[in-house]
């Protein structure tokens, strides 16, 4: 059992890492380049893609959230490669892959595969966080 988890750990992790390195050096938006995406939709039709654009651009255009949240997945994600910081990274990354698979059901729904890779990536984090249930009750209680 603890090969496998460490396994998901690791999963898990190299994810994280790599979105938060690309969220860190594709940061910078531009609004008129916004505007030109968004421009070459029809309103009507492509309502969830604009949804999408102005979501990622709101976050990018205050200077400091999109780049914050790719720190917090860098070092979380590292948390989850050592074994004494791996259930502090579980906790703390919930919010984040939650946010993720929230972002995916409603915004981006008819892509199938990053919804699926987003929903296995959730449940891992859920499943590293029950395999410490005992260590969690503590916490709470």
């Amino acid at each position: 059992m603890k090969t496998a988890i460490t396994i998901l750990s690791f999963i898990l992790a190299i994810f994280m890492i790599e979105a938060g390195i690309k969220k860190i050096s594709t940061s910078k938006t531009d609004t008129e380049m916004t505007i030109s995406k968004i421009d070459k939709y029809n309103l009507e039709k492509h309502e969830e893609i604009i949804q999408k654009i102005l979501f990622i651009s709101g976050m990018k255009q205050t200077n400091y959230l999109w780049e914050l949240i790719g720190l917090f997945e860098i070092l979380f994600g590292f948390m989850l490669l050592l074994q004494k910081t791996r259930l502090l990274g579980a906790i703390l990354l919930l919010p984040i892959s939650l946010n993720i698979l929230l972002f995916h059901v409603f915004l981006e729904p008819n892509e199938i595969e990053s919804l699926i890779v987003v929903i296995l990536l959730f449940t891992i984090n859920i499943f590293l966080l029950i395999n410490k249930m005992n260590k969690l009750k503590v916490l709470i209680s």
